[in-house]
């Protein structure tokens, strides 16, 4: 398997941020790169199980489920089940940690993959623009 990260810091309180990416269908009001997000017939988004449909700025659709949930934690964990890209058994995890002096969030988004077509360091970087710009996004906008 494959593996990559990217984390940073967040100028905002945990339940803030928490509240903004704990629906699994909120992706399209905060990540750059999401031109619409949907939660497909039959589960709650918040419900383990529950597909989001996600229609990219650049086109393209990509299909994850979700895998794990917790309050607790402030995790979310997810596959993709349909991607234009090279990938499969892809398992992302985006875990907040309160920094508890600051107030602020130290914000982790992690993926084990495996690629059926190019290079790991391609993927990789792709991967990580998409994570990166996503978090960044998240801390401009609290």
């Amino acid at each position: 398997m494959i593996s990559t990260q990217v984390s940073c810091v967040i100028d905002a309180p945990i339940e803030v941020v928490w509240q903004t990416i704990r629906p699994f269908d909120s992706l399209s009001q905060w990540h750059p790169y999401v031109a619409a997000c949907r939660v497909e017939a039959g589960l709650a988004p918040s419900e383990v199980g529950c597909i989001r449909r996600i229609e990219l700025q650049e086109g393209g659709v990509v299909r994850e489920t979700l895998l794990g949930l917790s309050d607790r934690e402030h995790c979310i964990v997810y596959d993709i089940i349909e991607s234009p890209m090279p990938v499969k058994n892809y398992i992302a995890t985006l875990r907040l940690y309160p920094i508890t002096e600051t107030r602020q969030v130290y914000a982790d988004w992690r993926v084990e993959f495996e690629i059926t077509e190019g290079t790991e360091d391609a993927m990789i970087a792709t991967l990580k623009d998409i994570f990166a710009s996503g978090l960044q996004a998240l801390n401009q906008q609290q």
